[in-house]
């Protein structure tokens, strides 16, 4: 009989793919000078968090690091503990300790607002609550090259890094030779809640939510998308300058400082298809602000933004007079470029950044 036709191709309005493979003890010689990084900051505290904690289970017992006196100190010190615990009397032994704080100087807050900064505030907050990053993979091994060899063959990821040059990454890793190194990665894939096609290019969603921030000229408008726990931002940025060191700072601050414009001004947003594509960079980091020692640590990062109306399917599409009724006094606002784009989960609110953020110029 005759073949079956073929399905449509699955589109989906919003498909986000990010990656970073951060070295330690990487041959870095014949690579740029130490910078601050600058990418996505949440995800550099997560690869950042699985380095700690490979450290943390690839590390001896604490007793075997001390010299002969300190072993000697430590090992009575046991024996009385263990001694009181079992003759019951550690209550009375614990009233003769004296309690001493370690200086920690990562809990210090500085109220800086600089990349590094807010890496490592981010990479303090998932230490002391356990909290990892939704929707993220992130791994930390001895064998870098063969663990992204491995993670560049999920399909999902394979499809979305297509002309971002990852191919290269395996055999570049190899020759940094490096000591250990870490891989982050998130491929995310989303439809709009509800959107309004104007024409093939062109598309209106509804604005769930407006913001307002001092010291921003225009507003923050948050879209809704098929995930409940997941929002779009929509932030303007014409007239103002652009920094990529700053970006993902200026926009988590951005999001922290907006306050609600109730009742919301804005009823929808035009937007437009769209693809930004960021290909395999790599730069060197200082280490030292990052408390990851004194050797630069070696970051190789890429990303993709891609969005659209999604595959046209029957009961999606809202139609003119879905997406205006009982909305006469609020307005559209359309997108012009340049302007931000972020994902915010409801997941990171005690983080309280951004997931994914991307200038769309």
């Amino acid at each position: 009989g005759e073949a079956d036709p073929a399905l449509p191709l699955e589109v989906p309005s919003l498909e986000i793919c990010l990656g970073q493979v951060w070295l330690r003890g990487a041959n870095v010689a014949n690579v740029q000078k130490t910078v601050q990084y600058a990418g996505n900051l949440a995800l550099a505290a997560g690869c950042l968090r699985a380095l700690k904690g490979k450290d943390e289970a690839d590390a001896p017992p604490p007793e075997s690091l001390l010299d002969s006196v300190a072993a000697a100190a430590w090992a009575s010190c046991k024996r009385s503990l263990q001694s009181a615990v079992f003759g019951g009397h550690l209550d009375h032994l614990l009233q003769h300790l004296t309690p001493m704080r370690l200086e920690n100087a990562k809990s210090k807050e500085t109220g800086e607002r600089s990349s590094t900064a807010l890496t490592c505030r981010m990479l303090q907050q998932m230490e002391e609550g356990g909290q990892e990053l939704p929707e993220v993979m992130c791994q930390a091994v001895n064998e870098a090259p063969e663990l992204v060899r491995r993670g560049l063959t999920q399909a999902a990821l394979r499809q979305a890094v297509e002309g971002l040059n990852t191919e290269t990454m395996v055999e570049t890793l190899t020759q940094r030779n490096a000591k250990d190194g870490a891989f982050g990665r998130m491929v995310l894939a989303l439809e709009w809640q509800q959107v309004n096609v104007l024409d093939e290019n062109t598309f209106e969603v509804p604005v769930a939510a407006a913001a307002r921030c001092v010291s921003h000229p225009h507003p923050l408008m948050y879209l809704a998308t098929s995930d409940e726990c997941i929002f779009v931002v929509a932030i303007p940025w014409h007239g103002l300058s652009v920094k990529d060191k700053d970006f993902f700072t200026t926009v988590t601050y951005l999001l922290r400082d907006a306050t609600p414009m109730e009742p919301c001004p804005i009823s929808s947003v035009q937007l437009f298809n769209l693809d930004v594509r960021q290909a395999v960079r790599p730069c060197n980091v200082d280490a030292s602000p990052l408390a990851m020692g004194k050797t630069p640590l070696h970051v190789i990062d890429f990303s993709s933004l891609s969005v659209c109306t999604g595959r046209w399917m029957p009961g999606k599409l809202a139609t003119e007079s879905d997406m205006t009724a009982g909305v006469a006094a609020q307005q559209r606002f359309t997108l012009q470029r340049p302007f931000a784009l972020c994902l915010w989960h409801n997941d990171m609110d005690e983080l309280n950044a951004p997931l994914f953020a991307s200038m769309v110029r």
